[in-house]
């Protein structure tokens, strides 16, 4: 051995320049699993300390990210949103965002930070609470929006479009849900750069359609100067992309028919499916006759099976759509099939909900002897439904460490089959019948049983003893519970209860219904409490309806 390398070896570890605590990173997890809260956060202040000291910039992340979500856990979200926008946790930051609906939790100060993933984060906090921004804080942050876009444009601005982290997509993330309360000038900014985009061919899709279409529609629907110009361009955004037609889009479209009608048709001539039973919707009769009758011939030609061949989607409520105008005699056939592949044991259940959906379109163009001719097979599909062999083969790919994996929310389509026994329900002993089924059935379908909340809406007056209990139930109910009360208002206190529900949507559709009703004494303190809600939808339904 050389006298050097000796030396070097009697010499012993050297003392670091920089001190570190070692483990600290360690001991923030272990602490915060134990919700021994102070110490997680010394623990991970220090893991923070020594990763910027030593420039570790993957370190930084991982100790902002659990310093952050000990700060969610002690309460403190303005603090915790500073950590998760510089760590970019996109996931944790909507979390935080989601877990706080009554308070906004102000982020515009990241909004100028000289990174892109630090302001792509912030927007993405301010989408998630967009209807929680305060009147005098939009302008401010639609300014940010349109300079995003100029910069954008010009190509000044350091970014990468195809990460969720992305400073662009953010900013259109955040325009999305703050396009209904732009000025005029703002709203035309935003519609002018959508226009100025190159051009999309066929099959083809941009990282930002969705939001793009939501904030166009959002646009056509608040700015009657831009109407013309943001219908056109959002129905050749829909007709091309699938994901892009949301609730909030259609509304724009089924809003402004007359103005998207032309524009609808064209893309009708061109084969456009979407284009054919959207028009088709609003006009039932101006569909080319050879366009419904492959629809009615869809609909009334038996399923044909394989053994061990499973398939899904079925188009079945397209073609429904298309053919409602039809007599009843042509319609019979094929609500009478629809009911047969509902039971079908060769489909699975989100086929089955399609094709009971389907149905239920079908109901109005019946008279009351066909409806009720078809009511025990619609009450057997929701009260005892064939056992699904589809539905078995996939249960089997349903545990969570399965190397394979299929997993659907909901694997039940009774709810359904509930709703369009109520659509086909002509007297009070069906009803009756429907309404104890629906009860009988709560908890089983998907969306806090959003159908059977659909199901019971049919009813009608049948259920104004009900609103205490159903105020009681998920959100869709709650929301029911909501109309109900502002009609007959009773029991009192359900009211009050309603109007400061933790679920918006409730409480939205608590106030379209007080706008929608004659102003009653009953509703005074309801009102005056949904006027001053956090939420602008909340205050705006509560004015317009």
């Amino acid at each position: 051995m050389l006298p050097l390398e000796r030396a070097l070896r009697d010499m012993g570890p050297a003392r670091r320049i920089v001190p570190v605590a070692e483990g600290a990173y360690g001991n923030a997890l272990e602490d915060l699993r134990g919700r021994m809260l102070r110490s997680a956060a010394i623990s991970a202040q220090r893991a923070l300390r020594d990763a910027v000291a030593t420039s570790d910039w993957v370190a930084e992340g991982r100790a902002r990210q659990v310093l952050g979500a000990i700060l969610v856990e002690s309460d403190e979200p303005l603090l915790a949103a500073r950590h998760l926008t510089r760590a970019a946790d996109i996931a944790a930051i909507r979390e935080l965002g989601r877990s706080y609906p009554r308070h906004f939790i102000d982020v515009t100060s990241d909004l100028v930070a000289p990174n892109y993933w630090t302001v792509g984060t912030a927007y993405r906090l301010i989408a998630t609470q967009a209807d929680l921004v305060p009147d005098d804080v939009v302008e401010k942050i639609a300014d940010y929006i349109v300079a995003e876009l100029n910069g954008a444009e010009a190509g000044q601005l350091a970014d990468l479009r195809a990460f969720s982290t992305s400073r662009y997509r953010g900013a259109l993330s955040a325009l999305a849900g703050l396009a209904g309360r732009l000025s005029t000038s703002e709203a035309e900014a935003a519609l002018a750069h959508f226009e100025g985009q190159s051009p999309v061919g066929a099959d083809r899709h941009r990282f930002h359609d969705e939001d793009e279409a939501t904030a166009v529609a959002r646009i056509a629907l608040n700015q009657s100067a831009l109407v013309q110009r943001a219908i056109g361009h959002l129905v050749a955004l829909l007709a091309r992309s699938q994901s892009a037609r949301s609730n909030t889009t259609l509304q724009a479209v089924d809003h402004h028919i007359r103005v998207a009608r032309d524009y609808l048709t064209e893309y009708a001539h061109e084969g456009n499916s979407w284009a054919q039973e959207t028009l088709a919707f609003h006009d039932p009769g101006a569909s080319p006759p050879e366009v419904v009758e492959e629809a009615l011939n869809r609909l009334i030609t038996p399923l044909s099976h394989q053994a061990g061949v499973y398939s899904m989607g079925t188009g079945a409520v397209r073609d429904s759509m298309l053919v409602r105008a039809l007599p009843s005699t042509q319609l019979q056939p094929a609500l009478a099939e629809l009911l047969h592949r509902a039971n079908d044991p060769h489909v699975g259940s989100s086929d089955r909900g399609e094709y009971l959906i389907a149905a239920s379109n079908l109901v109005q163009q019946l008279d009351k002897a066909d409806r009720g001719r078809h009511f025990a097979a619609a009450l057997l599909c929701a009260s005892s439904p064939a056992v699904s062999n589809h539905d078995d083969v996939e249960q089997q790919f349903s545990h969570k460490l399965g190397a394979m994996r299929i997993a659907y929310p909901n694997r039940d389509s009774r709810d359904r089959a509930v709703f369009l026994a109520a659509c086909l329900a002509t007297d009070e002993a069906q009803r009756a019948q429907v309404r104890s089924l629906a009860y009988a059935l709560l908890g089983a379908g998907g969306d806090s049983d959003y159908w059977l909340a659909r199901a019971l809406q049919q009813l009608g007056g049948a259920l104004k003893d009900d609103v205490g209990f159903l105020a009681g139930q998920g959100w869709a109910l709650r929301s029911l519970a909501g109309i109900l009360w502002a009609e007959h208002g009773s029991p009192p206190q359900v009211g009050m209860k309603l109007a400061n529900d933790v679920d918006v949507r409730v409480r939205r559709a608590l106030g379209e219904a007080l706008a929608g009703s004659v102003a009653k004494e009953f509703q005074a303190s309801v009102r005056d409490r949904l006027a001053h809600d956090p939420c602008y939808s909340v205050r705006i339904a509560l004015h317009e309806g």
